[in-house]
């Protein structure tokens, strides 16, 4: 038994002096190894006299255990020892300023309402909002839409399920009900605009199933159709940053009373009206002829981007006061309705053999 304490002793002292992990392995394989000494003694127990058999394996494995315990101890010490050594070595500095990043844009439509709202805001009015889902009791009744109106029908309105017995529940296709809910919540005067998203059943090249209206509201005993011209000509030299004329015009086709209101932005480009229009019916022509095999519903399609890309386009030219832009456009919109004409080899009928 002195043996295997003396033996112990050395051996934790060998543990408790090895530097690294390399060092303790090397340790371990001489120690508890197929061939270490610590299994030596373990095999001796086969020529040890019986009555002393046990005893001996008894102290053996306590020996092995001890030894065993302190190895996994003094590995976990120089695992801890050699990660505190590398996080020493491998700092990082946070000081450092980090990647720089792309900061994100306001969307084209909020900067579009804010401006509106600003505008609209110097000139006294107030925001009003609603709900997006509303009854047909807002949307439509109080309007004075009645129920045989084309808009009521499904083709045109997105129509939700509704409590049974209630007025049926609609996704706005107009923000108007805002004005109801204004008028019978607060008494005159009043002074709003209603900016929002509305929705309807309609989707096609020129048309989006949602979109987005503003309206303006006055209700005041001294307010006249002149408040109402003066208002619009403001707002459009604000927003577009150009001069503007405006005329109005009584026009009985979506309520009545009404009126039309006709805005020419910088009147002194007015020069440019009569030779765009030009360009743009030598463009209809050659059009008409490029697209003539296209089947109807994709010719309604082109006819959309083809209207849509002129409307721009004139724009640039009433602002750039010369026609090069407009008659620019027209050609490249010629030249790919040709591109887009089926040719005679692919649209004549096959021949039987």
């Amino acid at each position: 038994m002195t043996d295997l304490a003396a033996l112990e002793t050395e051996l934790s002292a060998r543990i408790a002096a090895a530097a690294n992990l390399e060092a303790l392995e090397a340790l371990r394989v001489e120690t508890l190894g197929k061939k270490g000494r610590v299994t030596e003694l373990m095999k001796t127990l086969g020529t040890i006299a019986p009555e002393e058999r046990k005893a001996r394996g008894a102290a053996f494995n306590v020996l092995k255990d001890a030894i065993a315990a302190k190895l996994d101890a003094r590995k976990v010490a120089l695992e801890g020892a050699a990660l505190d050594a590398r996080l020493a070595q491998e700092t990082v500095d946070v000081t450092l300023p980090p990647r720089a990043r792309e900061e994100g844009r306001i969307h084209p439509i909020s900067q579009t309402i804010d401006e509106l709202v600003a505008i609209f805001g110097e000139m006294g009015f107030a925001v009003a909002e609603g709900p997006d889902i509303e009854s047909d009791d807002y949307n439509f009744t109080r309007l004075n839409i009645p129920p045989e109106h084309p808009a009521r029908q499904a083709h045109d309105t997105f129509y939700l399920a509704g409590k049974p017995g209630e007025s049926h529940v609609v996704l706005r296709t107009h923000t108007s009900p805002v004005q109801v809910r204004t008028m019978l919540g607060q008494k005159p005067p009043i002074r709003i605009i209603a900016p929002g998203r509305t929705y309807r059943s309609d989707s096609d090249a020129t048309h989006s199933p949602n979109f987005h209206q503003i309206e303006g509201l006055i209700v005041d005993k001294s307010t006249h159709m002149g408040h109402l011209k003066g208002c619009l000509v403001d707002f459009v030299r604000a927003f577009f940053e150009m001069g503007a004329e405006a005329s109005l015009k009584t026009d009985y086709r979506m309520s009545c009373p009404a009126g039309t209101v006709t805005l020419d932005l910088d009147p002194e480009s007015e020069a440019l009206r009569e030779p765009c229009q030009d360009v743009f019916a030598s463009l209809v022509d050659a059009v008409e002829e490029a697209l003539a095999p296209i089947p109807k519903a994709k010719r309604r399609d082109l006819a959309g981007l083809i209207v849509s890309t002129m409307q721009g386009a004139y724009i640039r030219a009433r602002a750039a006061r010369d026609v090069s832009p407009f008659r620019e456009a027209g050609e490249n919109l010629a030249a790919l309705a040709k591109m887009l004409t089926p040719s005679p080899r692919n649209s004549a009928p096959r021949k039987g053999k």
